[in-house]
């Protein structure tokens, strides 16, 4: 037998199956084989006394089969037919424990605990400067994070750079976010913690100015990046907000519900990845041009140690996105942001227009009281955040994005001043541009304003360029009978999209210092237009 078993294994058999009521040919194979050979050789038993022999038959086989034996499958399973396993539902559900953020003993280390579950330690600042504190993020330790997902990206939300403002400035009695502006978004990776700061400044003329930074815990000489910007007030009168929703009568009479019952769904396909935690808006209702929502808190969620749970103040916003548009927004800026009372789990939202991509928000509990005013709230398009994932360098690309006129933009003439004026003149004498085919008609036929100025590559002498430019924006922003007159500057490769793309146009980029100024002072008449080539204007 030994002799056999050697023979077999000298000519590279790999599987032995016993054929018999017990396994002891499967022992001796073993011992005959030794241990040097035991991880490359597959030995199993068909039968064994005292066990089901279809089970103890099945486990074989398979034993065999995923050590490489090729099997009989018509053989095993008469009529049966191989069929394709589905795919994965990737559904991003976490099933790993986490080891959830436990308090540190931080006062060992000179600070103060803050009890936050974003940020855990505060410290003043010497010489009464200000006042520090510090925490770190991840999808691990605060596992709702990873359940903000925008354009593909995991985002912490401004609503919790809000709230980390809100609750610095409550240590101080800074009770009122005066302004916030979120500058950079803040991105969660997939593995690794992130550092957190939120400073606030020495108290100046009852305000003080508080900052939100951060980087990757693992890279502790990286640059912190800062993400928010903004200013705290102190205890005092508030300018009275709308009125509150009655408590009594919910939802306000005369409004008409929305349908809600997909939006996340319908979000979804817009880029906005929102998982359970930050499914919280349940009915909506809309009443003119107000919207009323009605958030909560999912269930699961800790809410502790906020004073008011970042995925609870984010839906609250999404009644901004009930309406179906092609433009991703997010939060860009909240002023006036006070909050009335802390701990709430449910919220009846107020949202009123405030202007072109901006609202108030007025939020109250259950009962009616009053929990959350915000004198306006401003969005603006998400941009290209792809760059970004897991970069925390906070930077941004160009990109050319067509520009749609809204409707009644172009009334009255234009004056079309440009660096291609061969390319200008054959647009401005077509059909397409009549407004500025009339203007073109009006200066021949008496007014001594030019329709073009010509800015060529050519011009070695900028400040040639850059003075016959402001002569004739001086000239037509002064004469009365233009006041309608909007004047677009058009010009060729004035700004490099890549780093290490040449400045094509010298001239024309510094023109675009010039108009963007002239822009501050008369921002509904001047459109700087600055395109990579101009041969479909021949």
């Amino acid at each position: 037998f030994n002799e056999a078993v050697q023979y077999l294994h000298t000519h590279n058999v790999t599987t032995y199956v016993e054929l018999g009521p017990d396994p002891t040919l499967t022992a001796m194979t073993r011992a005959c084989l030794g241990e040097e050979a035991q991880g490359a050789v597959t030995t199993v038993a068909a039968l064994r006394r005292g066990r089901s022999e279809v089970r103890t038959l099945a486990v074989a086989l398979g034993e065999a089969a995923v050590r490489g034996a090729v099997l009989d499958a018509e053989g095993l399973f008469p009529g049966a037919r191989r069929v394709l396993l589905p795919t994965y539902a990737f559904q991003g559900t976490r099933y790993w424990l986490n080891s959830p953020a436990t308090a540190e003993d931080v006062a060992s280390l000179g600070l103060t605990p803050a009890e936050h579950p974003l940020l855990g330690a505060v410290t003043s600042l010497a010489g009464g400067e200000g006042l520090l504190l510090t925490g770190r993020v991840s999808r691990g330790t605060h596992p709702w994070v990873a359940d903000h997902a925008v354009a593909g990206t995991v985002l912490l939300p401004g609503a919790a750079v809000v709230e980390m403002a809100l609750a610095a400035g409550e240590r101080c009695g800074y009770d009122r976010l005066q302004e916030l502006v979120l500058e950079t978004p803040l991105t969660v990776p997939e593995e690794g913690r992130v550092h957190l700061q939120v400073a606030l400044g020495a108290e100046e003329s009852g305000t003080r100015s508080v900052t939100v930074h951060s980087r990757p815990e693992r890279a502790t000489d990286a640059e912190w990046t800062r993400h928010a910007s903004g200013v705290l007030c102190e205890a005092g009168p508030v300018p009275a907000p709308a009125p509150a929703p009655d408590g009594a009568v919910w939802p306000p009479e005369g409004a008409t519900e929305l349908a809600v019952h997909d939006l996340y769904v319908r979000l979804a396909e817009r880029g906005y990845a929102y998982g359970p935690a930050f499914q919280g808006l349940r009915r909506a209702w809309r009443r003119g041009t107000e919207t009323y929502a009605e958030v909560v808190v999912q269930e699961g969620i800790d809410d502790a140690a906020f004073v008011l749970h970042p995925a609870l103040l984010d839906a609250a916003l999404h009644g901004l996105l009930i309406e179906d548009s092609d433009e991703m927004n997010v939060p860009f800026s909240f002023n006036g942001v006070t909050l009335h009372t802390a701990g709430a789990t449910v919220l009846r939202v107020r949202l009123a227009p405030n202007g072109a991509g901006a609202a108030s928000l007025t939020a109250t509990d259950a009962d009616g009281r009053r929990v959350l005013t915000v004198d306006e709230i401003t969005l603006r398009p998400v941009g290209d955040l792809h760059d970004l994932a897991g970069t925390q360098d906070g930077l941004y690309r160009m990109v050319w994005k067509p520009f749609a006129a809204a409707p009644g933009h172009a009334t009255g003439p234009w004056a079309v001043l440009g660096s291609d004026p061969h390319g200008l003149a054959a647009a401005v004498s077509g059909d397409t541009y009549a407004t500025a085919t009339a203007l073109r008609t009006a200066i021949s036929s008496g007014a001594r304003l030019p329709s073009f100025i010509a800015v060529s590559e050519s011009f070695a002498d900028v400040h040639e360029a850059v003075q016959d430019t402001l002569a004739v924006l001086q000239e037509l922003l002064t004469d009365t009978t233009l006041d309608s007159t909007r004047i677009v500057i058009l010009t060729r490769r004035a700004t490099a999209l890549t780093t290490d793309e040449d400045i094509h146009d010298l001239p024309a980029s510094a023109l675009t210092g010039l108009i963007r100024t002239a822009q501050n002072e008369y921002p509904d008449r001047i459109t700087l237009l600055d395109i990579d080539d101009t041969d479909h204007l021949a």
